[in-house]
């Protein structure tokens, strides 16, 4: 991102400091409850050095951003509170007071080794600029075609029931049918996508009639199959598209802190009343209730499933990268890639026996069961300097690459949340129809501007 000087104005301030204030006040009360002041400690420094390090990234909506926001709503203020609730997510044991302080441990060498790898070591990497001779122009030819694929993919999906139903778990499945699915869902936002940034670099030539039409159309198409009430889309995707619809439409925000405030009554509030739509239709409406502010749920397992992924490392021994390669290879299919691994969190799940095996394996998890602390150093800093290399050719303001730091963005909390193999499936299946709609859009360039 731009590197441009760090301004906080009055707003920004007082909100920051409402958050390291209400952070140092859960530290105070949770004192006179028994429990082991270092776990408390090291759980108020994640959750502290994740706000410092939010406010002090650059730019608007960034990858980063999104990263510290996930450290700290999954790994301070959630497994905080269910801490000191004793609350188990999945049926365990009891965890220890070392089983927290070492997945604190974990916690704190991933964050402050992916900020200050890439804000320090990787400072100075920069990916040469490059010029293309080819740039996208979207005509009145290629509008026509975008919005008819479109149009085919909500009918496929509606054929599918896939629209208004409640298997939002199918995000999690397999195989080519899955795959298509994901494709017909996100070919409308691609191509919304793309035109808004076309549209920005005055690369759309059609008249204003048909510009009208087309936004309209793929508008509502992404509506009616990204609707949150539906039930059919995994919560966090439907976060995800909406931060990428944002980010092409405008990356410039006058109030950062806003996105900490958003995020925060969205994961506190809204996503716990959204568990509803997994059992319940939108026609049964009148039965919803907003949620409160519990994170007693398995929606944030993600730091417990940390300490059941070092539970399964010292019982098992580590998968020597196995569970990275898998995620890395998800498109060739097992029959070819025989020895590929099931998502890391099924694996543990099934590990002790669970009767729910689609959970979720954070990523600093799936670098632990990959080969304990040392994969987590070299796989943080790998994965700091993979988001460098894209957030510098989106730099280059071409739309291919702007569209790719665009998924990478909206993806980024999945990422996180894990598990690795299906969301690198998912994140692939977006990049390639990004890609292919890219390339429907470059044939046609533009000579001449059509007058009104």
């Amino acid at each position: 991102m731009k590197n441009e000087r760090l301004k906080l104005n009055p707003i920004d301030i007082v909100i920051y400091t409402i958050f390291i204030g209400l952070t140092l006040i859960d530290f105070i009360f949770s004192i006179n409850q028994d429990k082991d002041i270092f776990v408390c400690i090291t759980f108020i420094i994640i959750g502290i050095s994740s706000i410092i390090f939010f406010i002090t990234d650059r730019g608007g909506v960034t990858v980063d951003k999104i990263i510290y926001i996930f450290m700290y709503l999954f790994c301070y203020y959630a497994p905080y509170h269910q801490y000191l609730d004793n609350y188990i997510i999945h049926p365990n044991s009891p965890f220890s007071e070392s089983e927290f302080l070492f997945a604190n441990i974990i916690i704190l060498i991933f964050l402050f080794l992916y900020t200050f790898s890439k804000r320090l070591i990787l400072k100075k990497v920069q990916v040469k600029k490059i010029k293309y001779d080819e740039r996208i122009s979207i005509n009145e030819l290629s509008l026509s075609i975008l919005t008819i694929i479109s149009i085919v993919c909500l009918i496929i999906l509606y054929k599918s029931k896939l629209l208004f139903s409640t298997n939002e778990n199918i995000e999690n499945s397999d195989g080519i049918y899955i795959t298509m699915v994901r494709m017909a869902r996100f070919f409308p936002v691609a191509s919304l996508l793309i035109y808004i940034f076309a549209n920005k670099e005055k690369l759309v030539n059609a008249r204003k009639i048909n510009k009208k039409i087309f936004i309209v159309v793929i508008a509502l198409i992404n509506l009616i199959i990204y609707f949150p009430l539906n039930g059919t889309v995994s919560r966090y995707l439907l976060f995800g598209t909406y931060i990428m619809i944002f980010f092409a439409l405008s990356n410039k925000l006058k109030y950062k802190s806003l996105i900490l405030v958003v995020a925060s009554i969205g994961f506190y509030v809204i996503f716990p009343a959204f568990n509803f739509f997994k059992n319940h239709t939108i026609f049964e409406l009148s039965e919803f209730r907003l949620g409160g502010f519990s994170t007693n749920y398995i929606d944030y397992d993600a730091y417990q499933v940390l300490m059941l992924s070092v539970r399964y490392a010292k019982s098992h021994g580590v998968l020597y990268g196995a569970n990275i390669l898998s995620g890395i290879l998800c498109i060739v299919p097992r029959s070819i890639f025989t020895k590929k691994l099931y998502p890391s969190g099924q694996i543990v799940a099934e590990y002790f026996n669970f009767k729910f095996l689609n959970i979720s394996c954070p990523l600093f998890a799936e670098f632990y069961i990959a080969g304990g602390v040392i994969a987590i150093i070299f796989g943080t800093i790998l994965f700091s300097l993979i988001n460098k290399i894209i957030e510098n050719k989106m730099m280059n303001n071409n739309i291919l690459f702007k569209g790719i730091y665009t998924i990478t963005l909206g993806m980024m909390f999945i990422f996180m949340r894990g598990a690795f193999l299906p969301t690198m499936s998912m994140y692939l299946c977006l990049i390639i129809v990004y890609i292919v709609v890219y390339y429907i859009c470059t044939p046609f360039k533009k000579k001449e501007v059509i007058k009104e």
